[in-house]
């Protein structure tokens, strides 16, 4: 049995949500400026569209910066050796103070918003030793066992 938890109160929008709400086509990537590329658009894979956002990105702005209402800034990497750089170096690059979008900057946290206990939100050592624990249920054998 799992505990209950909260919902967000009715007028809650996840980052991107807005978009999910516009009508139309989805624009072709690269007939936006740059500066308007919502990576986290839920439009673009709902619909499959995120690849050649995506491949633009990587093409011209691997280290993308994004600010939205909803999601506040944030920084999405597109090219693996940015990506692996970033999360491997975790004493320039925490995920200890969070690792989620939603709240926009200058908005007052909830209580307990950054009390993220998921080791995917903490960083080594901490992390490795609760990883440790769950390497053998999604090792590749494992994996295909399920499948």
């Amino acid at each position: 049995m799992s505990e209950a938890q909260d919902l967000p109160p009715a007028d809650f929008q996840r980052p991107g949500d807005s978009e999910a709400k516009l009508v139309g086509p989805i624009p072709d990537p690269y007939d936006l400026p740059l500066e308007d590329i919502n990576p986290v658009s839920p439009r673009l894979f709902s619909e499959d569209k995120w690849q050649d956002y995506f491949k633009r990105l990587r093409e011209e702005d691997p280290v993308h910066f994004s600010q939205t209402d909803l999601a506040g800034r944030f920084w999405s990497l597109t090219r693996y050796a940015d990506i692996k750089a970033v999360d491997t170096d975790h004493e320039n690059f925490s995920s200890a103070h969070g690792i989620t979008l939603g709240f926009p900057v200058g908005t007052e946290l909830p209580e307990g918003a950054l009390n993220v206990s998921m080791f995917i939100a903490m960083d080594p050592p901490t992390h490795d030793v609760q990883r440790k624990t769950a390497t053998g249920v999604v090792a590749p054998s494992n994996l295909a066992k399920l499948e």
